[in-house]
Order: structure tokens, then C-alpha cells, then sequence
């Protein structure tokens, strides 16, 4: 959480990088999807917490039949550059299209920072985001995510596959529901989520000149 400091900054949501296809726009959100849970992304040799998930969602769900696993490997050198040492199996972006659009949950662990890119790729594509502890939502905690996402501890990251698979029917749908609620109320028009982090940050500052005058009433 170092890139966040709570009740100060907002989690803005970052730029949506994949388009929805055309075809897909009319897809029914509660159908039947070939995999269960995904994860395309970049591995690296850094300490970076959320680089080490990356890693075990790599060693550890590649044996499943019903996830989809597909990473690049860079390795780090010492002035910071980046090089590129195994390419995905497959970069098509026909072929992550399909991915995400037959996923029901979609592992979005940080990168960099707190968020993630695939956070607002897997809403669009009427997916369940899964984070870990430390990724920020868009717009937390003014924004309730708590009935979309699931979250998974850091120490059950091996375990997802299975844990999903204990999920209900029933729950899955009202999650895919929420998700699908709060992504068209927030994220799916650029121009509505910049106007709302801005009433976020108004509130925010009346909020805190509020409590000031509260304490400067009680100390004076």
C-alpha cells in the first residue's frame, strides 16, 4: 500500500487497454464459459509482492484442466531495464479475447502498483475479478466492490482453482450481476469516472474541513 495513502489519494481505475469485440457486446454475461479461471500477464525476477503471485499462479494452475495460463517471462537487470526471456505462448489478440471472454474469474494481481490493467478488461468482458490483499479497487473504499470481486490470501493463491470450485451457482450469478452493475455505472464511460473521482475528492475535503473545525471547536 506505500503508492496509496488511505483517505488521501483515489484509486483511479487504469485505462482499459482491451477492446470489447464487436460480436461480443450483446453476449449473454451468465453463460456457460469453457474456463474457469484465467491469468495472462508478465513475470519477472523482483520481490515484488505481486510479482510472486504472478509466479505461483504460473507453477501452480498450469496443470488444471479448466484454467488458462499464459505469461511472458522479463528479467530485471541491475540498471533496471527489462529483457525479455520467453514471449507468451501466444500473443494473438484474437486468441485473449477468447480467453477472457470464456472466463468466469480472472486472476488481476498488481503490477507496479496497486491496480491492475486486467481489472477493468475482465469486468468488460462480464468476468469475475480476483485480487489479492494490497490491490486497490477503483474509487475504494467510497465504492463497494465487496459484493463483485473475490479476494484470495496470499497463502491460498495455489489453492484458487479448487476454492472457485466450491463456489455456488447462485453466488457466482449475483456477483457477475454486481460486476456487471458497477462496471456500466463506473468504468465503461471514461468521462462518468473522471466526474465521480471528482465528487469523491469534494466530499473528501468537506469531510476533512468538517472534522477540522470539529477539533478546532473542541481545543479553543
Amino acid at each position: 500500500d506505500q503508492h496509496l495513502r488511505p483517505g488521501y489519494d483515489i484509486a483511479y481505475p487504469l485505462e482499459i487497454k482491451w477492446k470489447l469485440p464487436s460480436y461480443a457486446i450483446d453476449l449473454d454475461i451468465y453463460r456457460p464459459r469453457k474456463y474457469l479461471l484465467s491469468f495472462r500477464g508478465s513475470i519477472q525476477n523482483s520481490l515484488q509482492p505481486f510479482y510472486q503471485h504472478r509466479w505461483l499462479a504460473a507453477e501452480y494452475w498450469s496443470s488444471e484442466q479448466d484454467v488458462a495460463v499464459d505469461v511472458q517471462c522479463k528479467h530485471l537487470g541491475l540498471l533496471g531495464k527489462k529483457e525479455l526471456r520467453q514471449p507468451y505462448d501466444n500473443e494473438s489478440e484474437e486468441i485473449y479475447s477468447d480467453t477472457l471472454l470464456n472466463s468466469t474469474f480472472s486472476f488481476c494481481p498488481g503490477g507496479s502498483g496497486v491496480s491492475s490493467y486486467r481489472f477493468g478488461e475482465v469486468l468488460q468482458a462480464g468476468g469475475i475479478p480476483v485480487l489479492v490483499p494490497g490491490t486497490i479497487p477503483p474509487l475504494h473504499p467510497e465504492i463497494d466492490w465487496g459484493e463483485c470481486v473475490v479476494t484470495v490470501s496470499e497463502t491460498r493463491i495455489v489453492d484458487l482453482p479448487r476454492l472457485l470450485r466450491r463456489m455456488s451457482r447462485e453466488d457466482i450469478r449475483k456477483r457477475q450481476t454486481e460486476c456487471q452493475r458497477l462496471f456500466n455505472q463506473i468504468m465503461k464511460d471514461p468521462d462518468d469516472t473522471h466526474a465521480l473521482a471528482l465528487l469523491l475528492w469534494i466530499e473528501r475535503i468537506k469531510s476533512a474541513t468538517d472534522f477540522r473545525k470539529g477539533i478546532d471547536r473542541v481545543t479553543n
